[in-house]
């Protein structure tokens, strides 16, 4: 019996230290790697030293339960080829649409239990290629990600998906219409909205520096006034002016988002004031944005800048 408890006692401390580096979480398949038999893993969730989170994963008694060990869990689960994907992925990049209130994963097929807050999708379209590891978690690549995103997510937020994860470096265009092109072939959900997202932006366009720019072009599309250009230089003879969020350059029309976030405080007030100056002496016409308009849709904003075309059209 001695050397059965220290048999056991070295298993749970490498258990231990495994589950350590996996969210608190190991398999059983590791339970037994470490010399445990069935016998020795029964006594121990009978015992509450180990908490049955998945079939044939556990949690050490103790050890937070988070939502990355329940990611993590649901993979492991789901079987050797099972990966974090749409809205979980994306919570696992920092990417807008990603939710912690559910666990998404994507595997070839599920045969476990269903669970209320777990949502799995069935594929045998998941390339290697496709496929990273973020936080420890087996995860879909963010380009993958903004695909699989279009068939969950309404059009806005995927667009603020793809401009944040194109102003990160986390995807490049390139990429993604790869992508497109890859997995679209089969009609699978999410090709159409990312395809017509990439379609919408011009050839080499930059990302738009904010999610709130992000919102302030389509408001700006969806009340069908031109596309502006954006992140536009202005420049005054030799000396640059500056460089704007938005423009109509035919009609010297400047748009900026004005955010508290970054415009707070007497120097930024002088510095954004001198900016506006400067603006208006090279006979530009700036018009500032906010986020409370740009939240219910851009309607005073679009009606200023619609006002202003007007008044500036070449006669």
């Amino acid at each position: 019996m001695e050397l059965d408890t220290e048999v056991e006692s070295d298993a749970d401390r490498s258990l231990a230290r495994h589950a350590a580096e996996h969210h608190g979480l190991f398999r059983g398949e590791h339970a037994r790697l470490a010399g445990l038999t069935k016998r020795q893993i029964e006594a121990r969730i009978a015992s509450q030293r180990w908490v049955l989170v998945h079939y044939d994963v556990y949690r050490v008694n103790g050890a937070p339960q988070t939502w990355h060990g329940d990611v993590l869990a649901a993979c492991w689960a789901g079987g050797f080829r099972a990966v974090a994907s749409h809205r979980s992925a994306a919570e696992l990049h920092g990417l807008p649409g990603g939710r912690r209130d559910l666990v998404e994963i994507t595997c070839p097929r599920w045969r476990r239990a269903r669970h209320d807050e777990l949502v799995v999708h069935e594929t045998k379209a998941l390339n290697p290629i496709d496929l990273v590891v973020v936080s420890g978690i087996a995860a879909t690549t963010p380009a993958r990600t903004l695909f699989d995103l279009g068939g969950v997510c309404r059009t806005g937020l995927v667009e603020l998906a793809l401009e944040n994860a194109l102003r990160r470096g986390l995807a490049s265009e390139a990429e993604l219409i790869a992508v497109v092109r890859r997995l679209s072939r089969s009609g699978r959900p999410g090709g159409p909205v990312l395809r017509q997202l990439l379609l919408d932006r011009a050839p080499g366009q930059r990302p738009t520096e904010s999610e709130m720019e992000t919102l302030l072009f389509r408001a700006i599309k969806a009340r069908g006034l031109p596309k502006p250009v954006p992140q536009y230089e202005v420049w005054q003879g030799a000396k640059l002016v500056g460089r704007v969020d938005a423009a109509y350059p035919d009609e010297r029309i400047a748009i900026e988002y004005d955010s508290d976030e970054f415009h707070t405080g007497r120097t930024a007030t002088k510095h954004d004031r001198a900016r506006r100056h400067e603006l208006i002496a090279a006979s530009w016409l700036p018009i500032d944005v906010g986020p409370t308009d740009l939240r219910n849709g851009g309607a005073l904003s679009c009606a200023a800048i619609r006002q202003a075309l007007r008044d500036r059209a070449p006669r």
